[in-house]
């Protein structure tokens, strides 16, 4: 005789053959009946199992299912069916995780995703979870925009939920990657480019293309009166009109500031020559005869190959009007075509243009006009001159401020040689105090390329494994609202926050980078430590962040 259940949507029906029994007779054997067999089941399987029999429904369907049965008295068979009545219930939805990427400073759409057996996407809501630590979500879901914090780059992530009107999933992730990019003008320097002054001003030090020359105005070159900057080379051209004087004269003021008179070996040079020209008048170049009867041939002051040529129809002529002693080159025309003159002559050739070649970092010669403070022949750091020659300090390079008395600061060497810190000190500026609250003098020697770790003494194992100091609290128990500095000889080296200020929500910066409950390190890009300690701090600016008690990188420090 058939049988009607019923069970849940994705949910098994367990029946017993007695059950499906109970409304079989058999005249003969009223109590000899059992069930043999299953089969056939519709919208789902069935098993049996001894006296135990499982229904098992399609995934996500309701409506009707069935299965039959095969009946026994021992002699004699018969077959019945059961009918299985499958009711629908409310599948919450399901968010769907996400994998995007976005160039630094560069803000992203997302469109949030989710699945619902019962219910049209149309209808689905989306909310926003957790935000990002490296930026920011706007917009109404599931329409979002990611707009990642200035000058970011590595990973980043949110999470989200989808509801229904009755449910809600568990939350999804989008994982986000912000890919650093070379773009000059926005204040990063990212290589191969030698700076970035967040500007695109060819006169400033730092070209439209990023390359590095000397400042070109008339702040840098008084009594210049045009100025113009190659951005491809950063080299600066200034035009100095009216003087009248020798070649050698105009060679020795050119010198002084800075540069040499013009070298023109290309178009390209002659082209940036004449945006500084006065027409009216025929300036001094930096060219003079090299000594041999080819009066084709000069030499230029820079010594620079003599190939590319500018001469004026007819020229050079050797001067032949002025008795053949035309040794050295000026501009005769507006066009800025070249003639060969007297060197001597002090009232014929009116103005002068010099030349400031680019800033070479790692020529070994050390450019103090152009902001270089060292310069040992390479352009590589971590060798006591950085890659942009400046001179690199011991510098903090690790900070650890995590949960309960978890704290730790390591201090990397960068110098070729080993460094004893001995007339060092850690100082701890607590509560927005303007002098020292507590000091650990150091006398222990970090070799080349090598870090120190000086640590609480009842932080947690890892921390201690990696310490080489411990500290029973004092300058070591500080919290992230406290200041941190590393003192030699008389002068702040390093300083972690801002002396006489707590900064806010207990420290400064925000997101994974900031100092408190958080472990930081400092970004490879940075040679100095920041050695004043009362200018306003944001720790994105030099340091990547972590998470809290997350110390697995202390000990050691690399950077290429």
């Amino acid at each position: 005789t058939g049988d009607s259940f019923s069970t849940p949507e994705d949910t098994a029906l367990q029946l017993t053959t007695a059950q499906l029994l109970s409304n079989d007779t058999d005249a003969q054997t009223p109590n000899g009946l059992s069930v043999t067999a299953v089969m056939n089941a519709l919208h789902g399987t069935v098993v049996l199992s001894g006296s135990s029999i499982t229904f098992t429904p399609e995934a996500e369907f309701n409506g009707l299912g069935s299965f039959e049965y095969t009946v026994s008295d021992g002699q004699l068979t018969d077959v019945g069916g059961v009918a299985v009545t499958i009711t629908p219930v409310d599948d919450p939805p399901v968010a769907t995780p996400q994998m995007v990427s976005t160039d630094r400073n560069t803000p992203v759409a997302i469109i949030l995703s989710g699945t619902d057996i019962d219910t049209p996407k149309m209808n689905l809501l989306y909310a926003v979870d957790a935000g990002p630590a490296h930026g920011a979500v706007t917009g109404t879901p599931p329409n979002v925009l990611y707009t990642p914090t200035t000058g970011y780059s590595g990973a980043d992530s949110f999470t989200f939920t989808v509801s229904d009107s009755t449910s809600t999933s568990p939350t999804a992730t989008v994982s986000l990657t912000v890919t650093p990019v070379q773009l000059c003008g926005d204040g990063i320097v990212d290589a191969p480019e030698p700076c970035d002054d967040g500007n695109k001003v060819d006169t400033d030090g730092c070209t439209n293309q990023c390359k590095v020359g000397p400042l070109c105005d008339a702040t840098a070159l008084g009594g210049a009166d045009r100025f113009v900057t190659d951005p491809a080379t950063g080299t600066c051209y200034a035009s100095y009109d009216d003087d009248q004087t020798t070649f050698a004269a105009a060679q020795t003021a050119c010198i002084a500031a800075g540069g040499t008179l013009a070298t023109i070996t290309s178009a390209s040079e002659q082209a940036f020559v004449s945006l500084v020209q006065n027409p009216a008048q025929n300036p001094w170049i930096g060219a003079q005869d090299d000594a041999n009867t080819t009066d084709t041939v000069f030499t230029w002051v820079t010594k620079e190959p003599w190939s590319y040529t500018h001469f004026a129809t007819g020229q050079p002529d050797d001067d032949v009007g002025t008795g053949g002693n035309g040794d050295c080159l000026h501009l005769m025309n507006p066009a800025g075509e070249w003639n060969d003159t007297n060197c001597t002559f002090a009232g014929f050739v009116t103005g002068r243009i010099c030349e400031l070649p680019q800033n070479v970092c790692g020529d070994g010669i050390v450019q103090s006009a152009r902001g270089e403070t060292c310069d040992d022949g390479n352009a590589v750091g971590n060798d006591g001159c950085s890659a942009t020659c400046q001179v690199e300090t011991l510098r903090f390079s690790e900070y650890v401020e995590g949960s309960s008395n978890n704290k730790a600061l390591e201090i990397y060497n960068p110098f070729l040689t080993a460094t004893n810190l001995t007339g060092c000190s850690l100082r701890l500026y607590s509560n927005g105090a303007t002098s020292p609250t507590n000091t650990v003098a150091l006398t222990q020697t970090i070799a080349s390329h090598d870090v120190f770790v000086a640590c609480n003494s009842l932080s947690n194992a890892s921390i201690l494994a990696a310490c080489d100091l411990q500290v029973s609290a004092g300058a070591l128990g500080f919290n992230g609202d406290d200041v941190v500095e590393l003192f030699c000889n008389g002068a702040a080296v390093d300083v972690i926050g801002q002396i006489g200020n707590r900064g806010s929500g207990g420290g400064w910066g925000s997101g994974t980078v900031k100092t408190f409950d958080a472990t930081l390190r400092r970004k490879c890009s940075v040679f100095r430590g920041d050695s004043n300690g009362t200018n306003a701090f944001d720790p994105a600016l030099e340091w990547d962040g972590f998470a809290t008690d997350l110390a697995t990188d202390l000990g050691t420090y690399s950077c290429p």
